[in-house]
């Protein structure tokens, strides 16, 4: 393994864009499938992405200071204060309906499904939003990226799995 893979993982993991999902899809192709390289480089996936909950809501508190208490003439503020108010109310209405019907196990089922801005950053702003206990959030923020990462690696592998039978390999 490489250390470029590493850091390419630990990277992916623990950005908003990608999380542990594209990440691990990463890793299965920089190692050319199921591996010790795969799991080393999907536990580094996973590890760097169980750092977003604890530090997220500190980083939402810093960015929404700025964003919302600027009052400046700039329009590229502007613009970025209007997508920012968007999303906080798409993030309320979406994952208020998993978190106002099941609690904090809905907030992981929403962390844990592995669609596009369903992952921890964005449950760490639902949680944040929502006003919902920091310790927990945390815990259903963790059960999520966990869920969210298993379900990508049995998909990968299952997938590779009827490849292989398919190929006759």
């Amino acid at each position: 393994m490489q250390i470029e893979h590493a850091l390419l993982a630990f990277l992916l993991g623990i950005s908003p864009l990608t999380e542990c999902r594209i990440a691990i899809i990463t890793a299965f192709i920089l190692s050319g499938g199921a591996s010790l390289d795969f799991a080393v480089l999907t536990a580094i996936s996973v590890a760097s992405n169980l750092i977003v909950p604890f530090i997220a809501i500190y980083i939402l508190l810093i960015l929404e200071k700025y964003i919302l208490n600027y009052s400046g003439s700039n329009s590229l503020m502007d613009f970025i204060k209007r997508l920012y108010v968007k999303y906080i109310l798409r993030v309320k209405e979406r994952a208020g309906r998993y978190v106002g019907r099941w609690g904090y196990i809905g907030l992981a089922l929403f962390v844990g499904v592995p669609l596009p801005f369903t992952g921890a950053w964005t449950g760490s702003l639902a949680a944040y939003i929502l006003n919902l206990e920091y310790r927990k959030a945390v815990i259903a923020n963790v059960v999520g990226i966990l869920i969210a990462a298993s379900i990508v690696v049995a998909a990968l592998l299952t997938g590779n799995y009827f490849i292989i039978l398919y190929r006759g390999e």
